[in-house]
This record gives structure tokens, C-alpha cells and sequence, in this order.
């Protein structure tokens, strides 16, 4: 396996995968009740989320654990050989995603009728 860049942490990809998806270092924080500065430390690699920090931000995101880490596992760090398995598995994911996202509205949307 390629190692991570510098200060690259498993902790430090899920806030990039979350800013990815349009959450500000601010709201991650926000949703963890941890202080700004926290997160800050984590995209440093200075610090790292604990194992309850990761399952939150999963429950967050309507997903599971595996997935989340699976989501924000940088591709340069796959082995060349796995990249087409694994980029076919996360499309599952990206796929299983999107039906959840589906699901929650339409049971908002029967809620509200």
C-alpha cells in the first residue's frame, strides 16, 4: 500500500470526505460537540477521532461505519491491483447512498401529507 502523504490520518481523510460533501471544519465540529480547534488538529494530523467520534459522524451521514471509512479512503492509497474491485464497491456505496438519501425524503414527504 502507498503510504499517506505527511500528516495524512485516517481521521484527517473522513474531514476532507465530509468537506468534500459540503460540511465547513466548523459543522463537523458541531456535530461531534467538540471545539473548533479539534478539527482543526485532526486535518493537521495532529490529532485523531476516537472510534465514537467516527461512529457519530456515520450516524450522521446516514451510513455505517466500514462504509464511511471505505468512502474516505483515498484511492492513491488502494494497491493498483485492487483499484478496479474497490472503485466498483464504492460505487455500491455511493449507489446504496444515494437510495437511502431517496427513502428519508419520501418518508418525509409521507409524513407531511
Amino acid at each position: 500500500m502507498k503510504p499517506r502523504k505527511e500528516n495524512s490520518t485516517l481521521s484527517s481523510e473522513v474531514v476532507k470526505y465530509l468537506t468534500g460533501r459540503g460540511y465547513r471544519q466548523k459543522e463537523i465540529a458541531k456535530l461531534l460537540n467538540v471545539d473548533d480547534s479539534f478539527i482543526s488538529h485532526v486535518v493537521k494530523g495532529k490529532r485523531n477521532f476516537t472510534l465514537d467520534h467516527l461512529e457519530q459522524l456515520a450516524r450522521t451521514q446516514g451510513t455505517t461505519l466500514p462504509e464511511l471509512l471505505a468512502l474516505a479512503t483515498p484511492m492513491e492509497t488502494v494497491p493498483p491491483k485492487l483499484r478496479e474491485g474497490y472503485e466498483l464497491f464504492l460505487k455500491g456505496l455511493r449507489d446504496l447512498t444515494q437510495l437511502r438519501e431517496h427513502a428519508r425524503e419520501a418518508e418525509v414527504v409521507e409524513v407531511g401529507k
